[in-house]
């Protein structure tokens, strides 16, 4: 018994480090909904995003945890459609038609329900994102200029642009909001990634290819410096990171040279996530960029997972794609709950050394290698600690 063990450990251990990861979980509609969108989760698991109707009409839904029906926001007075943002805390930020034509910016929570907020006159304005100062991150007007406006009054601050409309897409804790820019004083005409610090200086984020000619965009800060976004590279847009280095990190280029790239959120523990044109993806320092497909248990088969739009510290993932019934849905990745059975070794992940941890109790008759609960140890065992360890933790 124990070579028969020890054979099977041998091939198994060769493909330990693709068990599992995550398990996907579908994000329905609103009921009669056709489609359901996922942009934000917050720290406890909330989510918002965007439901639509079968007649077309958009809802913008906060879905309480990822097995939890959605809430709707509601809608701007006098407005038809509306759409979820981003969530921090709770408080979820979004974007609703207004009577006079103009989508406005507006902010929810479960005790206040839905405010509008932003400037008094009908301009345009688009919400992108939300600090725990809660100072929202705007775009107001067409053409498009940033400015961050608190969302409980407050004097709003408009940012630099080189009398030029900007992109802007994150604002961290400490004021910095991260975008790009043309015509930046050390840029030239170049679209070009920028941070903006909360004393009005601006930094020039560096290229990784000095000849192409533009755009980069940055997508995320973290509040450890790390920022993620895209940046072009021999025709293609490339997954990049930025740490603070002169040369950022070329992340898209692990995917194949042909392939195009975009990391869209970065969290607290260093872990990204984004889209290519082969589907979602996830980087971090240790493993590089990989298909999220890869990472998910059997919950994804059928699936199409089009992009990834945000990761808590806890590793929760959301994003969107097609269902295996051919309807556009939001999903979340969730990592395992609880107790993790096949982490022998107790080092919090899942390696070959749990595979040996295993063994070494199956040789010794400890009924910790019991895996499948009949009171005796045999290849049964293994094959059950197998697919332990392949859901993952």
């Amino acid at each position: 018994m124990k070579q028969a063990l020890t054979a099977a450990l041998s091939i198994v251990i060769a493909t330990s480090m693709s068990a599992a990861q995550y398990t996907l979980v579908e994000l329905e509609p609103l009921p009669g909904g056709r489609e359901s969108l996922a942009t934000g989760i917050d720290a406890q698991g909330r989510i918002v995003g965007t439901s639509r109707s079968a007649g077309g009409f958009r809802m913008a839904v906060v879905w309480p945890s990822s097995d939890q029906s959605p809430v709707a926001l509601g809608l701007l007075d006098g407005g038809l459609e509306s759409d979820g943002v981003a969530i921090l805390d709770g408080l979820a930020i979004g974007i609703g038609d207004r009577p006079c034509g103009q989508r406005g910016a507006f902010a929810w929570s479960a005790a206040d329900g839905l405010q509008a907020f932003g400037p008094d006159t009908c301009s345009a304005t688009e919400a992108l994102g939300v600090n725990a100062s809660g100072d929202a991150l705007l775009l107001l007007g067409t053409p498009s200029f940033p400015v961050i406006w608190p969302v409980d009054d407050g004097t709003p601050r408009f940012l630099e642009t080189w009398d030029q409309p900007a992109s802007v897409f994150h604002i961290d804790d400490a004021g910095r909001v991260v975008g790009a820019s043309a015509f930046h004083p050390e840029g030239g005409g170049i679209t070009r990634a920028v941070q903006w610090n909360a004393d009005g200086t601006t930094l020039l984020l560096p290229r990784i290819d000095s000849s192409a000619s533009g755009p980069d965009v940055a997508l995320h800060r973290n509040d450890q410096g790390l920022i993620v976004g895209q940046a072009r590279s021999d025709g293609k847009s490339r997954a990049v990171i930025w740490n603070g280095a002169d040369e950022p990190i070329d992340a898209g280029t692990l995917l194949g040279v042909e392939v195009s790239s975009s990391l869209i959120s970065i969290n607290g523990t260093g872990q990204a996530v984004g889209s290519s044109s082969l589907g979602a993806i996830t980087w971090d320092a240790d493993e590089g960029t990989r298909l999220l497909r890869d990472l998910i248990d059997a919950s994804v088969d059928g699936w199409t997972l089009s992009a990834a739009q945000d990761i808590n510290d806890a590793g929760q993932i959301v994003g969107n794609g097609i269902s295996p019934r051919g309807d556009v849905r939001g999903f979340a990745l969730l990592t395992g709950g609880g107790a993790c059975t096949a982490d022998l070794d107790g080092d919090g992940s899942l390696s070959i050394f749990d595979f040996l941890a295993f063994q070494n109790l199956f040789d010794s008759g400890d009924t910790r290698a019991d895996f499948d609960g009949d009171g005796s140890l045999t290849i049964f065992d293994f094959l059950a600690f197998q697919n332990a360890f392949d859901a993952g933790c």
